[in-house]
């Protein structure tokens, strides 16, 4: 859950898989307060066909597009010389 004064006009990338990560790091960058809550909200299930079960599918490829639009997104708004090591981290972590 975000304060909707944090999301102010970002939003998900339009057609490509990882847009939850665009999307949260982008809002993790911009605040200093996160909180973590133990309680459950949703259930996910997972089919056997779906993304996050797909290991070969050309959609993974979308993952370089994302972390692009992530490091563009901290170097125009200020973060990427703060958190140059995270970002670097993000990049090795979700690509490999």
């Amino acid at each position: 859950m975000f304060r909707r004064e944090l999301i102010g006009e970002l939003r998900f990338p339009v057609g490509l898989w990882y847009e939850d990560l665009f999307f949260s790091y982008c809002l993790f960058l911009k605040t200093d307060k996160i909180a973590l809550c133990h309680q459950v909200f949703t259930h996910i299930f997972c089919r056997d066909e779906s993304t996050m079960r797909n290991n070969n599918a050309p959609k993974n490829l979308d993952i370089l597009t994302i972390v692009d639009s992530l490091i563009e997104y901290a170097a125009d708004n200020g973060y990427l010389a703060t958190y140059a090591g995270e970002m670097e981290y993000i990049v090795l972590d979700h690509i490999l």
